[in-house]
């Protein structure tokens, strides 16, 4: 057993392998409030080697969505600060140029999304979340993750590491 797996597996004994992966005792057993027709939860493939290349896959929890919503919502409301800007600015320099503002914007209803959960070498639970548009057809994306390139602000992905409450990789794709 490698040095990394026997350290891994010390951490979740000190910490409490139950509270780790999201397992509830039965007393405090809570039925998931997950509308499964916007989001899937996805398990962890390694040869995706870029969204994670290691990791235990766990269980998100009523809380964790609920964190996920909190996090997700802010870091969308500071985009859409920033983009509103960019787009005001642009309407300014370019009168005559004709753009959709939701172009520039991110409205999260209007977005189905797959979330990849797992427990890292450090013991923090993080969920890796791609988000793209309602009207982007695929018969898979319950089960598979979905890639494109470009597609503008209608594909977006982004990491959350929910132990320390901190979002990274934030990514809008191109035109």
């Amino acid at each position: 057993m490698s040095k990394f797996s026997i350290a891994f597996i010390a951490v979740l004994m000190i910490i409490g392998l139950k509270d780790v992966l999201g397992i509830a005792d039965s007393t405090q057993y809570k039925i998931l409030a997950v509308d499964r027709s916007r989001i899937a939860v996805l398990p962890n493939d390694t040869s995706d080697f870029w969204i994670f290349p290691a990791g235990l896959q766990v269980v998100l929890t009523n809380d964790d969505f609920q964190e996920i919503e909190q996090v997700l919502d802010s870091t969308i409301n500071s985009y859409n600060a920033k983009q509103n800007l960019s787009y005001k600015k642009m309407v300014e320099k370019y009168p005559n140029l004709t753009v959709d503002k939701e172009q520039f914007i991110i409205d999260l209803s209007r977005y189905r999304r797959q979330y990849v959960a797992i427990i890292n070498q450090n013991a923090d639970k993080e969920v890796w979340i791609n988000c793209f548009c309602n009207t982007f057809e695929t018969n898979n994306w319950q089960s598979q993750n979905v890639e494109v390139i470009d597609g503008g602000n209608c594909f977006f992905h982004l990491k959350i590491n929910l132990t320390k409450r901190m979002i990274y990789n934030f990514s809008v794709n191109g035109i």
